[in-house]
């Protein structure tokens, strides 16, 4: 069982949240002020978003150094992201509390933030965010009805395996992102939510894995790497341009054709 309660102030507005797998699946509860009106409502969260949010506070670092002992540490719901965390499993259990400081704005916590999906009357400054969300959305439908054809736990067994399934969700997100021109932040941005979204890993840090894939784009004796890469950019082209079961079986095929024992 874990559980997460978080309070901040935006504004004059306090939002007071509660998610929970208490009764087996994950449930988010939110009380906050609209319209004059106190209001408590539920929301949908999904058990791979939970899951990704419990994962953020039990290692991230950047979350980690934000966990508090002291007891008579002041708790300022407008100074901070106040967030407790209780966790009960077998016969482990514990309980801690985060103070995340309301201008933290790194990446890492702005995901896990955005994973929270705490309520808000105000809508984004820009229609960027939406149009990403919009394009992680197509990928998504794609890039996982790739995965049911896939030998994931093979793929997943080594860090060349994990790289290539990294380099196909980069592919997608360029394949879909193409249309409505993402700035390079935008689709690195969209990249790690794909990966987010679809596998549950957390990545700390950004930069390192475009690197990586960079790097291993264009490092000597990569020929096998880029003749996977381009067939598989075959496939994706046929299934945008088709949007047919057969072009994303063709993908799945050859995933499973590169891990293959």
């Amino acid at each position: 069982m874990h559980a997460i309660d978080y309070g901040h102030r935006e504004g004059r507005v306090l939002y007071h949240g509660s998610v929970t797998n208490l009764d087996g699946d994950p449930k988010a509860t939110w009380t906050y002020e609209e319209n004059g009106r106190k209001v408590t409502r539920d929301r949908p969260i999904e058990d791979m978003t939970f899951a990704f949010l419990c994962y953020g506070l039990d290692n991230l670092a950047l979350l980690r150094q934000y966990a508090t002992t002291d007891p008579n540490q002041e708790i300022d719901p407008d100074r901070y992201h106040v967030v407790s965390y209780l966790f009960e499993e077998g016969e482990q259990r514990g309980r801690q509390l985060f103070l995340i400081p309301a201008t933290e704005r790194h990446p890492d916590f702005q995901r896990w933030l955005a994973a929270l999906d705490v309520p808000s009357d105000h809508p984004p400054a820009d229609a960027g965010p939406a149009v990403e969300a919009r394009v992680v959305a197509k990928a998504r439908q794609f890039f996982e009805a790739s995965l049911n054809h896939v030998n994931l736990e093979a793929l997943l067994s080594s860090a060349d395996r994990r790289v290539v399934l990294m380099l196909f969700a980069f592919g997608t997100i360029k394949a879909f992102e193409r249309p409505v021109k993402l700035t390079a932040r935008q689709i690195e941005s969209a990249f790690l939510q794909l990966i987010q979204e679809s596998l549950g890993w957390f990545i700390e840090c950004e930069g390192e894995v475009v690197v990586l894939m960079r790097e291993t784009l264009t490092a000597a004796g990569d020929a096998e790497l880029r003749e996977i890469m381009q067939r598989g950019k075959k496939a994706i082209a046929a299934w945008h341009a088709n949007s047919d079961e057969g072009a994303v079986k063709a993908l799945g095929a050859l995933l499973d054709e590169f891990v293959a024992e």
